[in-house]
């Protein structure tokens, strides 16, 4: 009787950016630019391209664009009090 549990190899597996993973974020991050200045687009490109291997594109975008938003949003309030 073995109680050994098996080892599942493909669980901390990197997942692999696609050529055009820089799209969205570039776009979100120009809007975020344009909006909020270029602390905002800086956090939200930065933030994609650190989370991306870790929880795949469509979590990395929603995740940069809420960082960027959220970063921006502060930097201003910062400049303006």
């Amino acid at each position: 009787m073995d109680d050994n549990k098996e080892i599942n190899p493909n669980e901390d597996e990197v997942k692999e950016p696609s050529s055009w993973g820089w799209v969205v974020p570039g776009i979100i991050g120009m809007i975020l630019g344009k909006t909020l200045g270029l602390i905002g687009a800086l956090v939200t490109i930065g933030s994609y391209f650190w989370l991306q291997p870790k929880v795949g594109t469509l979590g990395s975008i929603a995740l940069s664009a809420v960082l960027g938003v959220v970063s921006g949003v502060g930097a201003v309030m910062l400049i303006s009090s």
